[in-house]
């Protein structure tokens, strides 16, 4: 009887073991995840911010540049930083495509039209059209980022460790901008 209750001991303290064990490891992989799920959410946030400060600078530039007498050379000036301004625009719109959700991506397609047409009426410059989405690259680079949104934001991938869902297929869009939305693209 002495040696089946020390079995019975054992048993329990292994079981008790390994329910501690599992309980621990339920524990750090639900605090990863959050952690993982909040570094997001800020690289989010800090991405939304940093791409609506630039914008404003691009506003506030393109009304100075509107401002200034063309053969001036403060003309110049103001032209080459409102051109740098849209240049970091642009690679912060790129970032923004790749992690940002459908509703900014479409307020931010809406507020790169306002830009363009606002920059298209500076003396010298090249009116702004919206038949330039509809140039060769615009579809592949649209693809790119529907893939790279696929990869960097599945939540089934484990070394992301991500919980908020997906859908790959809302990320393949083709922005209209005479009509001032986004519409899935056709065959997606």
């Amino acid at each position: 009887m002495e040696l089946t209750q020390q079995f019975v001991t054992l048993g329990a303290v292994v079981v008790g073991a390994a329910m501690s064990y599992l309980a621990a490891t339920a524990t750090e992989r639900r605090r990863h995840r959050n952690e993982a799920a909040a570094r997001w959410e800020q690289r989010r946030v800090d991405l939304y911010a940093d791409y609506a400060e630039v914008a404003k600078r691009i506003l506030r530039q393109t009304e100075d540049v509107g401002k200034l007498d063309p053969s001036s050379d403060d003309f110049g000036a103001a032209a080459s930083r409102l051109r740098t301004l849209e240049e970091d625009r642009s690679a912060l719109f790129e970032r923004l495509m790749l992690i940002g959700d459908r509703a900014t991506i479409e307020a931010a397609h809406k507020l790169n039209h306002v830009m363009w047409t606002l920059q298209s009426e500076l003396p010298g410059a090249v009116p702004y059209t919206p038949k330039w989405h509809e140039t060769p690259w615009v579809v592949p680079l649209n693809d790119l980022h529907a893939c790279a949104r696929a990869a960097v934001l599945n939540p089934k991938r484990a070394d992301l460790s991500t919980d908020f869902p997906v859908d790959v297929s809302s990320t393949l869009v083709q922005f209209d901008p005479g009509e001032g939305t986004s519409q899935p693209r056709a065959g997606s």
